[in-house]
């Protein structure tokens, strides 16, 4: 995992190209939430995300 300097700011910010996405899903044990990621593919694969989406959190 890429470790960011805090706090973040501005300046920290490095401009990337997704190129790709994917959101996948796998089920959990029964009667267990599963676990979403999204995947980004980034300047032209140079470099890759996975993050893991809780679809709990609300969003803004």
């Amino acid at each position: 995992m890429t470790q960011v300097e805090q706090p973040l700011t501005d300046a920290a910010i490095k401009v990337r190209q997704v190129n790709h996405y994917q959101f996948s899903w796998v089920a959990g044990e029964p009667g267990q939430r599963g676990t979403f990621t999204l995947q980004l593919v980034l300047d032209e694969g140079a470099g890759e995300e996975v993050l893991t989406v809780d679809p709990t959190t609300p969003t803004c």
